[in-house]
This record gives C-alpha cells, structure tokens and sequence, in this order.
C-alpha cells in the first residue's frame, strides 16, 4: 500500500479559528490597545510602547508588529500625529530648517557636528554603518576655504 488515505483530524481545541480577529479601521480601541497607542507617541518604539501598554516583555517586539498592523491601531497613530503636528506646528521641514541653521552656522561645536550628521542621516548621505555612500555627490570646496551658508 503506497498511497495511505488521509487522516482527518478535527481542529485544535484551545486555539479560537480565524484569530486575530478581523478589524476595520473605525473598529473602537480596547483599553490595552489605546495605552498602547498613548505609548508609542512618545517613544515612537512599538517594543517600548507595549511594555509600557502591559504586554509581555518576553513578546512585546511581536506583539508590537501585530498591533500596529491593525487597521484600527493604524488609524489611531495617523490621527494622533496628525493631531499632535496641528497642536504643536512643528514639520518635518522646520526641523531640517533648523538643524541647516545649527550646522552651518559660524562657529563649529559638537551641536552643529551633530547636526550635520543628522541632516546627512536625512538625506540618505550615510549608509547603516556611518560611511558615506559612494553614489552622493560631493561638491568641492572652494579654494579660499569655506564660505558661510545662510538658511532662511
């Protein structure tokens, strides 16, 4: 006999079927879930931000990913930010704005170093391990030395 007839074997007990259970993106938060959204604004670490919310430690980067692929949980971080950028009137470009001014200021300090790393960060200027990226084009400075940039 070569070809056995498949076993059937009725479902696991404990496990509930079709789990996570599907959400739409207007389904309302549960407790743990809008802690969890409350956490991850401030430190902006999914990890972090369940730890906080009450998950397992042990599980919290898993179960982190999954929250945030939730419709619902989605939406509340997008709302959040939105809301949170409308209250506070801080962009994306006013922060690179100011760290241009930080940078290429007059006096060289270990803030505007920080800066200029920071905006070559943004700019894609530096691969993961803080070496620069061979296709970036450089600009030559001039031969009396460098020039003062202003940023409005």
């Amino acid at each position: 006999m070569l070809n056995p007839s498949p076993v059937t074997r009725p479902p696991r007990k404990g496990r509930r079927q079709g789990f996570p259970p599907h959400v739409a993106a207007d389904t309302p938060l549960r407790t743990r879930e809008q802690r969890f959204v409350d956490e991850y604004l401030v430190a902006m670490n999914g990890t972090k931000a369940a730890i906080a919310a009450g998950y397992a430690p042990k599980s919290a980067r898993v179960t982190a990913s999954q929250l945030l692929a939730k419709p619902n949980i989605e939406a509340a971080v997008e709302a959040a930010c939105h809301a949170r950028q409308a209250r506070t009137q801080v962009t994306a470009d006013a922060v690179v704005q100011q760290l241009a001014r930080i940078a290429f200021g007059s006096a060289v300090t270990a803030l505007s170093v920080r800066a200029l790393e920071l905006l070559g960060k943004h700019l894609g200027v530096f691969d993961g391990r803080g070496l620069p990226v061979a296709d970036v084009p450089c600009f030559a400075l001039p031969a009396d030395g460098p020039q003062v940039i202003s940023v409005h």
